[in-house]
């Protein structure tokens, strides 16, 4: 008996029998990790600008206790104004109170379409990567910074300014 071997041919078997739907889910892990790769890559913030960025999300974070529907709930109303009025600097709503209806719209939608654009420059860049036409750094550049600052100091203020539209 003669068993010959197929070793080479096993390997198109196995991926003839996948389904496209597999096939579509290891294309799409792919991109993603080599745009998650790119973004990474050469990216390392100085320890001053770290150290800066957390306290920043430290006192954004602190800010939710003393939220204005919030304050209520503390006993001393002159202490909790207080300590809202210091830490609503790093606010973006306590910026727009004194604005109009207009305005405060207006940097809504203006915060959609920033938010839209990063996500259309990830499609891009996605899109790039897969091709393998990194012609342009540009892309990868402001998506690194928009995106680094998103998930930062702006994550923050833009989610208190999104919700206090409700």
């Amino acid at each position: 008996m003669d068993i010959k071997s197929n070793s080479g041919n096993n390997k198109n078997s196995l991926d003839s029998e996948k389904s496209l739907y597999e096939r579509l889910e290891i294309e799409l892990k792919n991109v993603i990790f080599a745009v998650l790769f790119q973004l990474l890559k050469d990216d390392e913030p100085s320890i001053y600008f770290s150290f800066i960025i957390s306290i920043i999300q430290f006192l954004q974070a602190l800010y939710f206790p003393f939220h204005r529907n919030l304050k209520s709930a503390w006993n001393s109303d002159t202490i909790a104004n207080g300590i809202e009025n210091i830490l609503g600097y790093f606010q973006l709503v306590t910026y727009l109170k004194q604005t109009t209806w207009q305005s405060y719209v207006i940097m809504f939608y203006v915060g959609v379409a920033v938010i839209g654009l990063m996500i259309l420059d990830f499609f891009f860049v996605s899109y790039s990567v897969s091709r393998k036409k990194n012609a342009f750094s540009w892309p990868v550049y402001a998506l690194r910074s928009v995106l680094s600052l998103t998930i930062t100091i702006l994550f923050m203020p833009l989610l208190d300014y999104f919700l206090s539209m409700l």
